[in-house]
């Protein structure tokens, strides 16, 4: 058993430095965490996170820790509908939707122009 000061310096010294930030809430019970996203309060977690996440739930949204390859998903059972988007910079599950750097529209750009 360790003190509160021990355990807290020992989980963030194996977390290590490649854990991201990210925000972590849920508009179930915090209207600022719904699409229109204020990040006044909100708790934010970088305990373990490789990557952020958001899903939406028909209007219900959540943003924690996630996992996967940066990217959006659509998927729609028996009329329920989800979006589950993952990202992989600091606090980026703050965006409407996961957005694409500037980078790879240029190379976009670039590849159909050759």
């Amino acid at each position: 058993m360790c003190g509160t000061i021990g355990c807290q310096q020992t989980i963030a010294s194996s977390v290590g430095t490649d854990a991201l930030n990210c925000y972590a809430c849920t508009s179930v019970t915090d209207g600022n965490c719904a699409d229109t996203f204020k990040s006044d309060g909100i708790a934010t977690s970088s305990v373990g996170c490789t990557a952020c996440s958001k899903v939406e739930v028909n209007d219900l949204v959540t943003r924690a820790c996630g996992i996967g390859s940066d990217g959006c998903t659509d998927i729609e059972v028996l009329g329920i509908k989800t979006t589950t988007c993952i990202c992989s910079s600091d606090l980026c599950n703050a965006a409407y939707h996961v957005t694409v750097s500037l980078t790879m529209i240029l190379m976009g750009i670039f590849a159909t122009l050759l």
